[in-house]
C-alpha cells in the first residue's frame, strides 16, 4: 500500500476524532473459539508532514522503524496491565521479544514484515491470529529518548532541537497520531476486531506518554476477555 492510499485509509478510520467505536466480526465467538495465542506484530509506522530539515530519508526511515518497535511493546504492555473491567485474558500474547526474534532468524525486517499478510505472519510466528497496527504522525517534532528505544544519536539531537513551536503565544502541537489496530484470523485473514485511536501530542504531552494512552485505549475494548 503506498503512502497515499494509507494517509487514505487512515484518515477514513480517524475522522471521528477519539471515539470509543470498534468494529467486531459477527461470527467472532464462532471463529475464535479455539483461538489460544496471538502475536502483536511490529506496527507499521509513517511519518508525515514538516520534518526537520536536517534529517534525511534514512534517517526517518530508522525513527519509523524505532517507533514502530515503542508502540508494538506498548500496546503488549497495556493488554496485560490494562485495569479496564477487570477481566481476565482468554487467550496468550507472545512476547515482542519472542516475535521479533522469529521474525529476525527469518531474516525478515520491520519493513518487511508489514507488508506481510496475516495469514503468512500466523504461520510463520504459530500464532492463530496477529495483531496489526497502523500509525501515521503528522508532523512528528519530539523525541524518544526518554522511551528507552535505541536509535542513532544523530536523530536524538536532531529531535531535541525540534520541540513545540510557538505560534504567537501559543505553543502549537508537536504532532498528531492516527492509529488503527485490527485482529486478523490467520486462517483465512478474516478481520476479527478493529477500532481507531487518535490524540497530539505537545511539550506537556511528550510522545511515550501518548503512546501509551492510545494503546490502553485500544486495549480497553480488545476482545478474548472473560465474561
Amino acid at each position: 500500500m503506498n503512502r497515499l492510499l494509507f494517509s487514505i485509509v487512515v484518515f477514513a478510520f480517524v475522522f471521528t476524532g477519539c471515539s470509543k467505536d470498534y468494529y467486531l466480526n459477527s461470527d467472532f465467538k464462532k471463529i475464535s473459539a479455539n483461538h489460544q495465542i496471538l502475536a502483536i506484530v511490529p506496527v507499521e509506522m509513517v511519518l508525515t508532514g514538516q520534518m526537520p530539515e536536517d534529517m534525511d530519508d534514512s534517517d526517518i526511515e530508522a525513527l519509523e522503524e524505532a517507533e514502530s518497535k515503542a508502540f508494538q511493546k506498548s500496546l503488549y504492555n497495556q493488554i496485560h496491565w490494562s485495569p479496564s473491567k477487570s477481566k481476565h485474558l482468554k487467550v496468550d500474547f507472545q512476547s515482542v521479544e519472542k516475535t521479533n526474534e522469529i521474525l529476525d532468524e527469518h531474516e525478515i525486517s520491520i519493513r518487511r514484515s508489514w507488508k506481510m499478510t496475516a495469514e503468512e505472519l500466523a504461520e510463520l510466528l504459530e500464532v492463530d491470529a496477529v495483531v496489526k497496527v497502523q500509525v501515521e504522525k503528522q508532523r512528528y517534532m519530539s523525541d524518544i529518548a526518554s522511551m528507552g528505544i535505541s536509535i542513532g544519536k544523530r536523530i536524538i539531537d536532531i529531535l531535541t532541537r525540534y520541540r513545540s513551536v510557538v505560534v504567537g503565544n501559543e505553543l502549537s502541537k508537536t504532532s498528531d497520531i492516527n492509529s488503527n489496530c485490527s485482529i486478523v484470523n490467520g486462517k483465512d485473514g478474516s478481520i476479527l476486531w478493529s477500532m481507531k485511536a487518535t490524540s497530539s501530542t505537545d511539550w506537556q504531552r511528550p510522545s511515550f506518554e501518548v503512546i501509551d494512552r492510545l494503546n490502553r485505549q485500544l486495549a480497553k475494548d480488545m476482545p478474548y476477555r472473560a465474561e
